[in-house]
């Protein structure tokens, strides 16, 4: 397991970030085990999972969902955990050998099975809600379905500005599974509700396809998600100044990288790749 810590602040709060966990039927279970053995030995105050929890909405209707539902319950028996989606969750995708078919998710049966989980002490799942503790606010932004087909940037503003609202007196942690967009020119110029955030918690880009020993910083990757070359926040921390203040974005380069959509042999590519869990002081 592979920490990356990133010290921000002074408010004597530690935050995990878990992103890109792609849950299926046949996961490897002590991956599991390992998590939840690392965030119990580093105590964080709360543990975001900002999208693709789960790997395809199929998985949703097996008897293995059980297992994902009992790891969520034993991580908040350590801290707070809170969780918005990735584009996972909406897709359902079907492995056809060295090809997969994609569509869109039943997203009332997905957005029922993660509101069934703030039944849960100490789970939240923020569906473009907020959530308050003391001077800090989490921010969940779950796009549709249709946003990650391109991940347009003007749609990616429209939409954002649209869903949610962030209050400046906060200090605002918006967890928003694409990084893709967030600090685009024209994100920074025309987004209002991009302006609030004090600090973006990402992944999906899975670390931009850098193996371990050839990640010495910077956020340039090798292929994003949508197969373009060079994505640009793909890893690690990138800082904006915006209207006097510093905008942090942390992009966590997830727990998987080759998920069960994918065929078994891509698969096998993984024991390249260490999980990464991402701690943040702030």
């Amino acid at each position: 397991m592979e920490e990356k810590i990133y010290n921000l602040g002074d408010k004597n709060i530690k935050i995990c970030l878990l992103t890109d966990l792609h849950f299926s039927i046949s996961y490897d279970y002590d991956v599991l085990n390992k998590i939840l053995e690392n965030v119990k030995i580093n105590k964080p105050d709360f543990i975001c999972l900002s999208g693709d929890i789960i790997d395809s909405s199929n998985v949703l209707y097996s008897n293995s969902i059980d297992i994902l539902k009992e790891f969520i319950k034993n991580l908040a028996k350590i801290s707070q955990v809170i969780i918005s989606l990735g584009n996972h969750e909406i897709s359902n995708f079907k492995n056809n050998g060295l090809n997969k078919e994609k569509k869109p998710a039943n997203i009332f049966d997905v957005i029922n099975w993660f509101m069934e989980l703030n039944k849960i002490e100490n789970v939240y799942f923020l569906n473009n809600k907020n959530l308050v503790r003391g001077d800090i606010c989490f921010i969940g932004y779950n796009p549709d379905y249709e946003y990650y087909k391109k991940e347009d940037n003007k749609l990616f503003i429209k939409d954002l500005d649209s869903k949610i609202q962030m209050n400046k007196k906060y200090f605002n942690i918006l967890l928003c599974h694409s990084p893709i967009n967030v600090f685009s020119p024209l994100t920074l110029k025309y987004s209002k509700e991009i302006k609030k955030a004090n600090l973006i918690l990402s992944g999906h880009m899975h670390n931009g396809m850098i193996l371990r020993c050839f990640d010495f910083g910077g956020n340039w990757g090798l292929i994003s998600p949508l197969k373009k070359p060079l994505p640009k926040y793909a890893r690690n921390k990138a800082t904006k100044k915006i209207d006097n203040k510093e905008v942090n974005l942390i992009i966590s380069g997830g727990i998987i990288k080759f998920s069960s959509v994918n065929s078994k042999i891509i698969q096998k590519l993984n024991c390249l790749f260490k999980p990464s869990i991402v701690y943040i002081n702030i």
